[in-house]
């Protein structure tokens, strides 16, 4: 077994090290696109569009499947779009329980101008 580390040279020869490098480098890249545009984080924009795309009227629990975030980051995201202003939530009226999320028209005009550039 070998006690040493591997360098950056070595790691490279490995896909799944590649592919994390990129990924990193991308996210690092929309975070400051994201910033700029429409003072978002890439987690709020993740959110932002996923109820762009499932909704009006989608629920935490879709967002959370669709995104692959866990609960308590879609919890605590949500709670920031909501006291942004970026988002509204309504009771479900088949089951008081969820709420149902939708973007308001600060929301979308967000959405609108942050989506050309992203």
């Amino acid at each position: 077994m070998k006690d040493e580390m591997l360098d950056d040279g070595e790691l490279l020869r490995f896909v799944t090290y590649r592919i994390s490098q990129v990924h990193s480098k991308l996210n690092a890249q929309a975070s400051q696109i994201l910033r700029e545009a429409g003072g978002l984080s890439l987690v709020e924009w993740r959110v932002l569009a996923l109820i762009y795309a499932f909704g009006p009227n989608v629920s935490a629990g879709v967002l959370t499947s669709k995104s692959g975030m866990d609960k308590g980051m879609t919890s605590r995201t949500i709670k920031k779009l909501l006291a942004d202003g970026q988002i509204k939530s309504k009771v479900d009226d088949g089951d008081h329980r969820r709420a149902l999320l939708s973007l308001t028209s600060a929301g979308q005009q967000t959405y609108d101008k942050v989506i050309v550039i992203m």
